[in-house]
């Protein structure tokens, strides 16, 4: 073939092979058909097919889907999505070393996913190793600042409070130079205030909540629940610290907002009422205890994790099983029951835990 008929051929098939990556802005349309050049904190930069070049905060960046994805990628990532976390790692292992050899995004991202989906297992130590190296190599990489809340988390989980303290202090000075706050901040608050109380210090973990309740309480969408997290947290730090005048204060605070109708306060309201009933009750059952404890977890990763669509719907269902499973050992536990299931046939109508949660009602 001749040179100029080679190039000819190249030509056109360029657009059929081009980079077709797209970004999830928050509230607005995808960017589609894009070449992502970049992932910063403060920005995330692309290139359209006519070669400008563009960018977009980064706050505003739900996620970045890449073209041309790694099998095991793929499915790891689909994998942690549906919960599926000892799968999910299966896959994510091999990703990791597969993005040795592809584009530079494999194996950032098949690290991040990787680190989370071991924390989110019980696998601490080996989420903290994962995570660092992830850090090691993200420079400044836009998912630096949710990968280093996840680090700290492994760390304090694993019962290494001072590095987790150590690892969130940083992230305070990094977010500060990026000029990065927002939602990320209260997530790194709500990820201290839990450090404070593992180490049981309650009083310095009432005082991070109170604070992140009170940026909840300022702000709008998805920050909103968080502060409402925040907020029953603190009532576990009071309790935790002997302080029942200033938790009951707390539940009115929460009982008043759930008066005023709000589906993210209902929630609270409800796990922070089991909570008073966990600690003032010591007639209970260790396995009724057990159980509240596990119901506060939950509800706590429900507020947590409210962008990860697929985790709600198990999450909150889960918490309508288990008050119902204390029904007769803690008082009210049908009524909180029946609120989760409520809550979850009402807000997640399509979802299989839909359907289960209003054959449970039609049984109540």
């Amino acid at each position: 073939m001749k040179p100029f008929k080679l190039m000819l051929v190249v030509l056109l098939l360029a657009p059929l092979v081009a980079r077709a990556d797209t970004i999830l802005v928050r509230g607005k349309e995808a960017i589609s058909g894009v070449r992502v050049v970049s992932e910063t904190m403060k920005e995330v930069t692309y290139t359209t097919r006519g070669k400008s070049r563009k960018t977009i905060p980064a706050s505003e960046v739900i996620a970045v889907l890449y073209d041309r994805q790694p099998v095991n990628y793929r499915l790891g990532v689909e994998r942690f999505s549906l919960g599926d976390f000892v799968n999910a790692i299966a896959r994510l292992k091999p990703a990791v070393s597969e993005g040795e050899k592809e584009q530079e995004w494999v194996k950032h991202y098949a690290l991040y996913f990787l680190g989370r989906a071991q924390l989110a297992q019980g696998q601490f130590r080996d989420g903290a190793t994962t995570l660092k190296k992830f850090l090691a190599g993200a420079g400044e990489h836009r998912l630096v600042p949710a990968a280093t809340i996840a680090l700290a988390k492994c760390q304090s989980l694993d019962g290494d409070h001072g590095a987790a303290k150590t690892t969130l202090t940083n992230l305070r000075g990094i977010l500060k130079k990026n000029g990065v706050n927002g939602l990320t901040e209260m997530r790194l608050g709500i990820t201290l205030g839990e450090s404070y109380l593992a180490a049981g210090k309650y009083v310095l973990a009432a005082e991070t909540f109170k604070e992140v309740a009170a940026s909840g309480a300022r702000a709008t969408g998805p920050a909103v629940e968080l502060g409402y997290t925040a907020k029953a947290l603190l009532l576990r730090a009071h309790l935790l610290n002997k302080d029942r005048p200033k938790a009951a204060l707390v539940l009115g605070d929460l009982r008043s907002a759930f008066s005023r109708d709000s589906a993210h306060a209902a929630a609270a309201y409800r796990d922070a009422r089991a909570m008073m009933l966990l600690w003032g009750n010591e007639g209970q059952t260790p396995e009724a205890k057990e159980l509240l404890e596990a119901a506060f977890d939950l509800s706590r990763v429900r507020g947590e994790n409210f962008g990860v669509v697929s985790e709600l719907p198990r999450n909150c269902y889960l918490l309508g099983l288990i008050h119902l499973k204390l029904d007769g050992s803690l008082s009210k536990a049908k009524e909180l029951a029946k609120g989760y299931f409520e809550e979850t046939r009402r807000l997640y109508p399509e979802s299989r835990e839909a359907f289960l949660a209003r054959e449970e009602l039609k049984k109540m």
